[in-house]
């Protein structure tokens, strides 16, 4: 089927964008967002189709070992996607795909890490995230927490 003509992956990100900078009311997670999008904005468009609506995307980090880095979580619906980059000079993307319906549990707190703060958001689902936010208001991670969990 193919994709309408006005649709741009790029709104739905931007959309989500402008809801999370909204909330928190801090400009740099524009700048936070920015430093990582341009990387993984190809592999995110083709995560996307025609009536997705993000219910919001930050930046954040992926506590997986094997990431580590800077990725972007975008909210949808019924799923949640995280992509990040990594590398400096042979730059390697990767996304996840969860479906919402396959969340456990979303809890603010320690993870397997161990870390724990107001900031670290472990999610259990078809895969396990554990996520740093790049905020310090505890009601801006419950805000995330609540749209992993009906």
């Amino acid at each position: 089927m193919p994709e309408p003509a006005d649709f741009d992956p790029s709104d739905v990100i931007i959309d989500g964008l402008m809801t999370a900078e909204q909330l928190l009311g801090d400009p740099a997670l524009v700048r936070q967002f920015m430093s990582v999008y341009p990387d993984v904005r190809g592999q995110l468009d083709a995560l996307l189709a025609p009536g997705d609506r993000a219910a919001i995307t930050i930046p954040c980090i992926n506590n997986d070992p094997a990431v580590g880095e800077v990725s972007t979580l975008v909210l949808l619906k019924d799923r949640a996607i995280l992509a990040w980059s990594k590398g400096l000079f042979r730059r390697t993307v990767g996304t996840s795909v969860m479906a919402l319906a396959s969340v456990r549990e979303a809890r603010i707190g320690s993870g397997p890490s161990g870390r724990g703060t107001n900031r670290v958001l472990f999610v259990a689902g078809e895969h396990d995230w554990e996520l740093v936010l790049f905020s310090d208001k505890p009601e801006f991670t419950e805000h995330v927490r609540s749209h992993f969990v009906p």
